[in-house]
């Protein structure tokens, strides 16, 4: 079981819910979307895909996955993978939002508020979050959020049948920096 993290009056993130099928699915369905999501990430994103992810998808061990919450709809999704064996103190944060709710900050509160939230209760040394090029708002959001750029992957992702660089951006564990 998942806690409730609150980021405002409007915005929380929680476990993804069977009522949240139908607003998954219209939200995810979106190649805008896909496009700078790995390919994992079906698309089209079907109400199947979306019942699966729901019902044992989002249960991964190594994972944490919530739902972003905006006015009692889930918009989008935001979560940590746990690295493992040397990197076991690394994470790397994912998210996405849907195309409606894109440029209202909701992506930026939920990145910081999780961020902040992940190094409180994990012992982690860094938060990484990997870009492909191109997705230049990821980027802006990222950096608004106390990451920074640590490295660019030359051909390091291949999607859509192109080789594309990866931006990899990190954040420090605050008890590391001060």
């Amino acid at each position: 079981m998942h806690p409730i993290i609150p980021i405002n009056d409007r915005i929380y993130l929680r476990e993804w819910k069977v009522t949240d099928i139908d607003s998954l699915t219209l939200n995810a369905n979106n190649y805008l979307i896909w496009k700078w999501l790995r390919n994992t990430f079906p698309h089209p994103y079907t109400y199947s895909d979306a019942a699966f992810w729901v019902e044992t998808g989002q249960y991964a061990s190594s994972q944490l996955n919530f739902a972003i919450v905006y006015e009692e709809i889930a918009i989008g999704g935001i979560g940590i993978i746990f690295k493992d064996d040397i990197y076991t103190l690394r994470a790397e944060i994912g998210y996405w939002v849907g195309q409606s709710y894109q440029g209202l900050g909701i992506t930026t509160a939920c990145l910081k508020h999780l961020t902040e939230w992940g190094f409180q209760n994990y012992h982690l040394t860094r938060i990484e979050a990997p870009v492909i090029a191109g997705n230049e708002p990821s980027m802006r959001i990222l950096e608004k959020s106390g990451y920074h750029l640590e490295a660019i992957h030359r051909f390091g992702i291949f999607k859509e049948n192109e080789v594309k660089d990866e931006y990899f951006y990190v954040k420090y564990a605050p008890s590391l920096v001060n």
